[in-house]
């Protein structure tokens, strides 16, 4: 089923895990498990776990702090 129309966003680069928690706990399970940038992008995209935050709170609440 698509999303209601005017919800569905895509910033270039990211992945459907860029706005999840994977975003903030993904880098240190990866370092852990001794993945490189490169595959842990692949999983989770480039964006960063406060920069996906910020983009949530921007589209989907309105920009509320």
């Amino acid at each position: 089923m698509a999303p209601p129309a005017g919800l569905a966003r895509t910033l270039s680069g990211t992945r459907h895990l860029s706005y999840t928690h994977f975003e903030s706990f993904m880098p240190q399970v990866a370092a852990r498990l001794g993945a490189t940038d490169e595959q842990l992008a692949e999983f989770i995209g480039p964006l960063g776990g406060a920069r996906s935050i910020e983009v949530q709170r921007s589209c989907f609440v309105g920009g509320a702090e």
